[in-house]
């Protein structure tokens, strides 16, 4: 027992130092996103979903209304107003449909017209700061394949959730997700400014804060490791009402995450580099800038 123990000592420092190699091996930038200027955003980003400006909670996604953009960067808004909008899915039948529903807030986020298979991926944010509002960077794509980033509870500005999901539970792991948290010994991220970023190669997948490689457990290591994602993603920014964080707290809206500096970067052998699927015109009323995946509108695949 005691040499299988030392195996795993043994097994479990050796993937440590496998992955601190990984993380200060050469990055090269290859895409900069200047979120302090309107026309980038717009030629980069779509304001809703491909299935819907709705998913779930008390929020509706409204059209670039809740996004702000100043010198520093942008920041998203949650707002406690009344707000009628659509629902995007499918009746029984399996057609298309759109039906009307009230909202009592609604709120902005972002979602990347580039996709993308590996790579390094960080931004700045400073945090959202009300109980019930859950802001977020993060990466989606197909058979549920995401990357947690980061999300941030309003009720816990302390904490970064970092988590990898998947499709099916892993008997091993007893779910289907990976979680793990990022503390703070001073302060919280709504005082500051702080850098989170995650490593996504073909065989690993590893989170970094403010330029330094996040460590987790082996065993964490290894079941994230069996589930590294393989399909393009879409990045992702969000700010959620109602979700994740329970109840909001009506009487401290609205409330607002703030962004700046997203930069990705492919690794020195070029195996990162991302396919820009989609250069929509750049307008200032967005109304044709979405693309709608018909295929992708159905919520529940979303949400499991």
């Amino acid at each position: 027992m005691r040499i299988f123990t030392f195996f795993l000592l043994l097994l479990a420092t050796q993937i440590q130092a496998q992955d601190s190699l990984l993380y200060k091996s050469g990055w090269i930038l290859n895409r900069y996103y200047p979120l302090n200027n309107f026309d980038s955003v717009a030629k980069n980003f779509d304001p809703i979903f491909p299935w819907g400006p709705y998913t779930k909670g008390d929020n509706y996604f409204t059209r670039f209304n809740n996004v702000n953009i100043n010198d520093e960067g942008l920041s998203l808004e949650a707002i406690k107003e009344k707000s009628v909008g659509e629902i995007w899915g499918h009746d029984s039948l399996g057609n298309f449909t759109v039906k009307k529903d009230t909202f009592d807030y609604t709120s902005g986020m972002l979602f990347s017209k580039e996709q993308f298979r590996y790579g390094q991926f960080e931004i700045s944010f400073k945090s959202n700061k009300t109980k019930g509002t859950v802001g977020a960077f993060w990466l989606f794509g197909d058979d549920n394949e995401e990357i947690d980033i980061f999300e941030m509870l309003g009720s816990n500005t302390d904490r970064a959730q970092t988590t990898l999901h998947w499709k099916d539970r892993d008997p091993l792991a007893g779910s289907s997700q990976s979680i793990s948290y990022i503390d703070l010994d001073s302060g919280t991220f709504a005082d500051a400014y702080h850098t989170i970023g995650v490593i996504w190669t073909p065989d690993n997948i590893i989170w970094t804060f403010n330029g330094e490689e996040v460590t987790v457990n082996a065993f964490v290591n290894f079941i994230r490791k069996r589930h590294i994602p393989k399909n393009k993603l879409n990045l992702i920014m969000t700010l959620e009402v109602g979700t994740s964080d329970g109840e909001p707290d009506s009487s401290n809206f609205p409330d607002q995450i703030f962004y700046r500096d997203l930069k990705t970067y492919t690794d020195t052998l070029g195996i990162s580099i991302p396919e820009i699927i989609s250069q929509n015109e750049v307008t200032k009323d967005f109304s044709h800038a979405f693309r709608i995946d018909m295929n992708a509108v159905n919520v529940k695949d979303y949400y499991g």
